[in-house]
């Protein structure tokens, strides 16, 4: 299944469209993002509230996917996504796509980045998980704020550094196969100029 995202940046908002649906565009990085997140949802659609055992669910799934990208496991993390998904690296201020993968590509561009850090460790702090469930199609938006630190081997007594700072948007489908979920689309605005490690 091809799996496809549109990102459109408006004046308070982003918008993100599902491959699974009619509206699937060529994925685009946005330039920037501003607002509380409120027209991250676009009107057009039926959205409701996730259920506490939905909502709950996904927020496992976005953890999962953090904790495989902490331990640098190429391959479990493209395991999350669907076959033919897409992920963006962005940056805040340029539109231009900095990295891009789908199925294979993706893991070779995780390796290089976990190879970038080295010996260093990377650890995520996810909040302000922003979640509505279409219920044209039965996926799910999410909206997170990501904080990324890097950090000396665990024998060195090294403090964490704050690596960089980005907005994901992340489109969650649910695996026609083994009813799991995956990754439909995602993408991962950075909103500091000047990254020195790119521990995603």
């Amino acid at each position: 299944m091809t799996s496809l995202v549109k990102i459109a940046t408006l004046a308070f908002a982003i918008s993100i469209g599902f491959s699974v649906s009619a509206f699937a565009q060529t994925p685009q990085c946005p330039a920037d993002i501003a607002g509380d997140g409120d027209g991250f949802f676009e009107k057009s659609r039926s959205y409701a509230v996730p259920t506490p055992d939905e909502r709950h669910e996904v927020e496992d799934f976005i953890s999962h996917y953090a904790w495989l990208m902490d331990n640098k496991n190429a391959v479990g993390v493209r395991e999350l996504f669907e076959p033919g998904a897409t992920y963006l690296l962005c940056q805040t201020g340029s539109s231009d796509e900095k990295d891009s993968g789908k199925d294979e590509k993706l893991e070779d561009l995780l390796r290089m980045s976990f190879t970038g850090l080295g010996d260093k460790r990377a650890r995520r702090l996810f909040s302000n998980i922003l979640i509505r469930k279409n219920t044209a199609n039965q996926t799910y938006e999410a909206l997170i704020s990501s904080v990324v630190f890097t950090q000396g081997p665990s024998t060195s007594s090294e403090p964490p550094k704050v690596d960089y700072m980005a907005s994901l948007y992340a489109t969650i489908v649910r695996d026609s196969f083994d009813n799991t979920l995956k990754f439909g689309a995602l993408v991962v605005l950075t909103d500091q100029n000047g990254i020195s490690i790119r521990a995603r």
